[in-house]
């Protein structure tokens, strides 16, 4: 009698994983988080089919979405918006690529050579330097004063701390805003988009007292105008 009730109770519970298995999947990115972590390449470094390409690769990445289908990339070590785009209806807000992209709806797989991407036409972007300058080291392009990249590394660490260097994130009830440090001034940073398909796209800056200029990249739109 209890060998019986064991066995109805196993076979509850395997019918039970399996309808629980059969459940479709939600999407990688959930639409009520508010930001995510991620790599993101812009644009792809220089091929035989791109030779003039400079490529444009964030490292550590904050994936922000935006209202009106729009996603936007805060690039944490060069504290710069390296790139804002239009999210395709049904898509996810960048390519799936890396491994746990990947392996969530298929678990077996684990690895790809390529990394996610923008799923839609890009808007707005920035080039890979400093998002940040101070104003006696001010040039176009800014100067990156991090060390040289290794061979076949694209990425360079984060800025020197008396330099610039990101503080984190917080969330509030206008959003996600972003927060850095630049020499002496604590910089809060938040976007706010509207309309679609035509994008209005707005950076709010709350900037701290200080006594030392320093310039903001803004950006470059897309087919080249400023």
């Amino acid at each position: 009698m209890l060998l019986s009730k064991s066995l109805t109770l196993l076979l509850l519970v395997v019918a039970a994983c399996v309808v629980r298995g059969a459940e479709p999947l939600g999407p990688f990115f959930e639409p009520a988080q508010p930001f995510f972590h991620a790599q993101v390449e812009i644009a792809p470094r220089a091929t035989a089919d791109a030779p003039d390409s400079a490529g444009n690769f964030v490292v550590r990445g904050v994936l922000l979405p935006l209202g009106a289908g729009h996603c936007a990339v805060f690039d944490q070590e060069l504290l710069r918006m390296a790139g804002v785009w239009r999210v395709p209806a049904g898509s996810p807000l960048v390519t799936l690529d890396t491994m746990a992209q990947i392996s969530y709806a298929a678990s077996t797989r684990k690895a790809s050579v390529k990394h996610p991407r923008p799923t839609g036409p890009l808007l707005l972007t920035s080039g890979m330097q400093p998002g940040i300058s101070r104003a006696r080291d001010f040039s176009m392009p800014p100067i990156d004063p991090r060390p040289p990249a290794r061979e076949g590394d694209v990425g360079r660490g984060a800025l020197p701390a008396d330099f610039a260097r990101y503080g984190g994130l917080e969330l509030t009830e206008a959003g996600v805003v972003l927060r850095y440090i630049v020499s002496t001034a604590e910089v809060r940073e938040r976007l706010e988009a509207s309309g679609a398909p035509a994008l209005r796209l707005v950076r709010h800056f709350e900037i701290s007292a200080t006594d030392r200029a320093f310039h903001l990249t803004l950006g470059q739109l897309a087919g080249g105008r400023v």
